[in-house]
């Protein structure tokens, strides 16, 4: 397989963990939801501003699992990321 071919797998698997894990946050499955954005952040196929939100979105589920730790991280780590979250979030 090529480079370019394992970069586009690697990208497309990210996007669906990604958005599985945003649409499980929107129906309340908290668990369900942070485990999908760990999968998408850990495959390093998202682009700075979809990781921000990635970590943004699993900080707000961890809040909500009562894993005050764990959110503060997240919430933090997407403050952080550079051209990550826009004034809006």
């Amino acid at each position: 397989m090529s480079a370019q071919k394992k970069k586009d797998s690697k990208q497309a698997e990210a996007r669906k963990a990604y958005d599985a894990g945003l649409k499980a946050f929107a129906n309340g499955r908290n668990q369900p939801a942070v485990d999908q954005l760990s999968a998408a952040l850990k495959s390093g196929g998202l682009s700075s501003t979809e990781m921000a939100k990635a970590l943004y979105t699993r900080g707000v589920a961890y809040k909500r699992l009562k894993q005050p730790g764990l959110a503060i991280s997240d919430l933090t780590s997407a403050l952080w990321l550079k051209n990550g979250l826009s004034e809006g979030d």
